[in-house]
């Protein structure tokens, strides 16, 4: 006996035994459970998806010719445009154009359908190497034509707000640097001035001022020898004509008078001397010049009004004309020699101040440069932008484009009611099974023979096993009990069956 109890199999077909006589409760159990299942099953509201693929679309044109101002990542700018699309406001907007969850309105609040309608949004993103390649949007709701349609507009969302965002990038940028580029321009116009009253304040003074310097210096020491070699001949000359004179003083001085006529005949040949020696150096209408022509006419003019003279006289007033000439050559040359001085005394200073000057202009020609070149990138930049704003306006540049629109679905995606009526069964045939091992387990009676050895006390021999014997009243009541079971359950099922097609397709 106790090999035959420790004999797993047949310990397992005791039990079956057992259980089979609880078979037709298992099977009406198993029935119930699962018609009720089916119905639990048959109440799930069908879900549908609409689903879309939308593709992200590199700029058209090589990035050689034009370079985007919108160099932000793509899947940083999907995040703040999924945040835009998906805002309460618009959501809102979508519910109330297709009357979504409208069972939900009278029993929850505005925050928590959002949250509904959120949960049921689904964005998927495919990388295409090592940039964003597509992105697919779900969504899901027991409307079967809205889903589609709300899928629509969202992608539709997603593809508009792309688009104002890379332009609000473009515009901003542009606006920037043409603020940027006004400030440098005007920088630039400010220091080009400060550069030109520089040059005109400093004039000669400016380092490549200092060969003509060198030149005009030169010429200037040779016209001051040249000068001096003058006043030395005519003071010569001035020694020997007072000296050989007859008609003169012991002091030296002429005493017979000189007529107008001679005085002015002597002055036209010092203003036509002078003239002679400016012209070769000035133009006709240097200052000074047109003021000794000037005097030369009024000369000429009084010259015709007077008088000839008489030629004693001439001969009297030779002498006195030729010493008032020396005279005045004399001071003329002393004046010229003055001028001559000053003139060398100003290139000296020029210069002198060339090294001073050469830095001050290494100063400002540096802040030139650099705002020259401060102007020249913010033109250059300015120019891409535009060129930028410009392929944004044209759609020219990286965009989002729907490759796969979302239509109505044929099919519910969930519930799977074959798999969850599947697991109705399977569910009612374990609970039916665990009900009839427990109503065994907690039964008080002799089940069989090894139950019955575990009661009796030791040295008390079992004589024999009565099998159960069941009258022919009982054999009967069992056969209409399992035939009315069997009855109620066909039917049972052909009620559940035909309400479930008639109210729910289950495929």
């Amino acid at each position: 006996m106790s090999n035959k109890e420790q004999n797993p199999f047949e310990q397992i077909f005791r039990y079956w035994k057992r259980i089979r006589r609880y078979r037709w409760w298992i099977c009406l159990g198993t029935l119930v459970i699962t018609l009720a299942g089916f119905n639990v099953v048959a109440m799930i509201p069908d879900y549908y998806q609409a689903t879309t693929t939308i593709l992200v679309d590199p700029q058209q044109i090589p990035d050689r010719y034009v370079t985007s101002t919108v160099v932000e990542d793509p899947r940083y700018r999907l995040n703040t445009i999924s945040q835009q699309v998906l805002s309460a406001t618009r959501l809102q907007q979508i519910i109330d154009q297709y009357g979504l969850y409208a069972e939900m309105r009278n029993k929850r609040s505005r925050e928590e359908i959002i949250a509904a309608m959120v949960k049921d949004i689904d964005l998927k993103v495919k990388e295409g190497g090592s940039s964003l390649g597509s992105f697919t949007i779900s969504y899901r709701s027991t409307d079967r034509k809205a889903v589609a349609q709300v899928t629509n507009q969202l992608a539709a969302g997603f593809i508009e707000w792309n688009l104002k965002n890379r332009e609000q990038i473009v515009v901003d940028t542009t606006d920037f640097l043409r603020s940027e580029l006004d400030r440098a321009r005007q920088s630039l116009k400010d220091q080009e001035s400060k550069l030109s009253q520089f040059k005109i304040a400093h004039a000669g003074e400016m380092p490549d001022d200092q060969t003509a310097n060198l030149q005009m210096l030169g010429q200037l020491q040779s016209s001051l020898q040249a000068n001096r070699e003058a006043l030395n001949r005519l003071d010569m000359q001035k020694t020997m004509l007072l000296s050989g004179e007859p008609g003169t003083s012991t002091a030296g001085v002429p005493t017979a008078p000189v007529s107008e006529r001679q005085q002015l005949l002597a002055e036209k040949r010092d203003l036509d001397h002078k003239l002679s020696e400016l012209r070769k150096t000035y133009t006709s209408e240097f200052p000074d010049i047109v003021s000794l022509s000037k005097r030369l006419d009024q000369v000429n003019a009084r010259l015709q009004q007077l008088p000839a003279d008489k030629p004693q006289e001439i001969a009297r007033n030779t002498d006195n004309v030729q010493l008032s000439l020396l005279e005045r050559e004399i001071s003329r040359l002393n004046e010229e020699q003055r001028q001559i001085k000053a003139q060398m005394n100003s290139y000296r200073g020029r210069m002198d101040a060339a090294p001073v000057r050469q830095q001050e202009m290494l100063d400002l020609s540096r802040n030139y440069q650099v705002s020259s070149n401060d102007y020249a990138s913010l033109l250059e930049k300015t120019t891409a932008s535009q060129l930028a704003a410009e392929l944004e306006k044209r759609q020219k540049g990286e965009r989002f484009t729907i490759i796969d629109p979302a239509t109505v679905p044929e099919h519910p995606f969930k519930p799977n009611r074959p798999l969850l009526m599947l697991m109705a069964f399977a569910g009612g045939l374990g609970l039916s099974l665990f009900a009839a091992i427990a109503k065994n387990l907690l039964s008080r009676t002799v089940q069989g023979e090894q139950e019955l050895l575990k009661i009796l006390p030791a040295g008390v021999p079992l004589l024999a096993v009565i099998p159960a014997i069941d009258s022919a009243a009982t054999l009967r009541r069992r056969k209409l009990l399992a035939l009315t079971a069997a009855t109620v359950a066909l039917v049972a099922c052909g009620v559940e069956v035909l309400m479930l097609f008639w109210t729910r397709p289950l495929l």
